[in-house]
């Protein structure tokens, strides 16, 4: 009987180890319409109609012989505006008309890294992605005219005065976590796309300067806010290669996210005829849920090593990245003039995005 136990034990392991070194291929034939491939090709790039499978999309994850993990660097040169940053305006008088002086919005640097690595289950893919975006513009305004005639008037006071020069300096500091799980597959012979699902969190920092010389006392009027904010919520999009041949594509990516925020908003405004003293300081903790948008185009280009030991690519592309309703300083400034609700300003990004992919 011990035997015969035995027996059976040994049977059960060879049996194990008999199907254990099966290829990716069993991981979908508890598909009824899959059938096996018979031609090869490399993930990534154009395939002929014969590799593709009925009623099973076949994996287009770039897949190297090493340990299926990849690492991408971006350098991203972009220009951030948000609404509401109007910070001076020119009081009209007879035939001049009323005008508003709005930041003169600059291009600058920052970066994005991603980690992530292939799976086992049916060539799925998980990925974090980090962005760092920190920017400071600065603007002034001094008058066209005498200021006594046409008055030069700072739009960030409740406090009404005539200036002879007004300095703004705004900052803003993007710090943006993804979290991502996708399956790259072929639609096509030469389109392959990547919808994924995931999480994005982070921390959007806020600082507003605004120095107001006055005209007729030369008094410094030193008005200040600040918006201190961190998101948290479910992301859902989709990448597109659409292949061209020898490695190049045109590559596109369409992400939204809607997000739980939680602000610490300050406003502080100093007294016109004693800047020693404060006519306003506002304090407000808000939470919001609101939403995100991330669209993405350009040119790609990469290839396989001879070995297959790795993948190499470059991206040149247009990125727009726009975040509703994040200007919580002006709408305390806004709020604190008039009972009517006002919608926060959005935030907008926009520009170049560089990267290397490297796949090993």
């Amino acid at each position: 009987m011990r035997i015969k136990k035995i027996y059976f034990l040994l049977s059960m392991l060879l049996s194990f180890f008999a199907f254990a070194d099966q290829g990716d291929d069993d991981l979908v034939t508890y598909n009824a319409m899959y059938k096996k491939q018979t031609h090869r090709y490399d993930q990534g790039e154009v395939v002929g109609k014969n590799n593709m499978t009925d009623g099973y999309n076949s994996p287009a994850r770039i897949d190297t012989t090493g340990w299926d993990i990849y690492i991408n660097s971006s350098f991203v040169y972009w220009q951030s505006r948000q609404r509401g940053l109007r910070f001076a305006a020119t009081a009209g008088y007879e035939l001049i008309p009323y005008v508003t002086k709005n930041l003169n919005y600059e291009f600058g640097p920052g970066f994005k890294v991603s980690l992530g690595m292939g799976t086992g289950l049916d060539q799925w893919t998980i990925g974090i992605d980090y962005l760092r975006y920190h920017t400071t513009v600065k603007d002034s305004k001094s008058p066209s005219l005498d200021p006594s005639i046409i008055p030069l008037i700072p739009f960030w006071r409740t406090q009404s005065v005539n200036a002879s020069k007004i300095d703004f300096k705004w900052k803003l500091n993007l710090d943006i976590l993804d979290l991502k799980v996708g399956r790259p597959f072929y639609e096509g012979t030469h389109l392959i796309a990547r919808p994924y699902l995931g999480l994005r969190g982070g921390w959007i920092y806020q600082r507003v300067f605004s120095n107001t010389t006055t005209f007729s006392t030369l008094l410094l009027l030193e008005d200040r806010a600040k918006s201190d904010s961190w998101i948290i919520g479910p992301r859902a999009g989709v990448d597109a290669d659409w292949i061209f041949g020898g490695g190049f594509s045109f590559f596109t990516s369409l992400a939204a996210c809607i997000f739980y925020q939680d602000f610490d908003a300050t406003y502080l405004e100093v007294n016109h005829t004693n800047p020693e003293n404060l006519v306003l300081n506002i304090k407000n903790n808000a939470k919001y849920v609101s939403s995100n948008l991330d669209i993405l185009a350009g040119f790609k280009w990469g290839m396989y090593n001879r070995s297959k030991s790795f993948h190499f690519s470059i991206l040149a592309a247009y990125e727009l990245q726009n975040y509703w309703a994040q200007n919580e300083m002006r709408h305390l400034k806004d709020i604190s003039e008039t009972v009517n609700e006002k919608t926060p300003g959005s935030l907008f990004l926009q520009g170049l995005t560089a990267s290397i992919n490297l796949d090993f």
